[in-house]
């Protein structure tokens, strides 16, 4: 399967996220924020990338353009895990950079199903 690279300073969704996908069979290397994201990145080469983001994310969407931007990650996807009541701003995270947005808490099967869409490039 594909290795993922989880980015959250949520330890419980973090938590979750790492049990289903590594279920699911994929080889998932986590961080804590995103300097230290970054760095993995380049180490691992992730197909996916899952970003736990809050209401101020610029930090979080240069890291996005800058894993975009960098010749030995551009190829990554960068899905952006961002609190449901900040869903309404879908389009204004697509617009920052990141490839897709799923809400948190995290639902097992619909991370599962998000995971399976962006690894196949339609989400």
């Amino acid at each position: 399967m594909a290795t993922i690279l989880l980015i959250d300073s949520d330890a419980i969704s973090r938590k979750l996220a790492m049990l289903v996908l590594q279920h699911a069979g994929h080889h998932v290397v986590s961080a804590t924020d995103a300097v230290q994201g970054a760095e993995l990145a380049r180490r691992h080469k992730p197909l996916l990338v899952l970003m736990g983001i809050g209401p101020h994310n610029e930090h979080d969407a240069r890291t996005a353009r800058e894993l975009k931007a960098d010749p030995v990650t551009s190829g990554v996807r960068v899905h952006a895990l961002v609190a449901r009541t900040l869903a309404s701003r879908r389009a204004h995270l697509l617009e920052a950079g990141f490839d897709g947005v799923l809400g948190k808490p995290l639902n097992h099967r619909e991370l599962y199903r998000h995971v399976l869409a962006a690894l196949r490039g339609r989400g």
